[in-house]
């Protein structure tokens, strides 16, 4: 998997090599791989329905973390796009992804809306409380995303 967004020749090759499979035939992980390149790429409708079926595969095998993880990038994806309701709906779901499981990461990817919001409404210190909350979650699981997306309020 290319490590570099601007390395457009190879996520175009991984999304050529993806998007024509079936989506019955892709992994959980090739449909996280077809949504990041989808998006990298710039097809928007394929980007959000691969993260669905990867979230969806998740649910299936009780990957609760993943499932979360998955819905969360949905809903990222749905709100830069500006479908604030249905980026809420998929938030929730996230949400929902670990109501009774606090040892889990999605818990951190669930305050960076939040956190958005803080800096958008120039409220510094609750983004920085916010990003730092999200940082030590992201640094017990050891998960890069989440440590980008804390930075953004530090």
């Amino acid at each position: 998997m290319p490590t570099n967004p601007d390395d457009t020749d190879l996520w175009a090759s991984m999304y050529l090599e993806l998007v024509d499979r079936p989506t019955e035939a892709l992994g959980p992980r090739e449909l996280e791989q077809l949504a990041e390149s989808s998006d990298l790429i710039g097809d928007d409708d394929g980007c959000a329905a691969a993260w669905e079926a990867a979230h969806l595969r998740h649910i299936v095998a009780v990957i609760r973390s993943d499932a979360g993880r998955c819905s969360f990038c949905l809903s990222f994806c749905l709100l830069l796009r500006g479908h604030m309701g249905q980026a809420g709906g998929w938030l929730v779901r996230t949400e929902a992804s670990f109501c009774d499981d606090l040892d889990c990461i999605t818990r951190g990817y669930v305050l960076i809306p939040a956190l958005l919001g803080a800096l958008e409404s120039g409220d510094a210190t609750a983004a920085r409380d916010l990003a730092i909350t999200a940082a030590k979650i992201a640094n017990e699981f050891g998960d890069a995303d989440l440590g980008a997306f804390a930075g953004l309020g530090e």
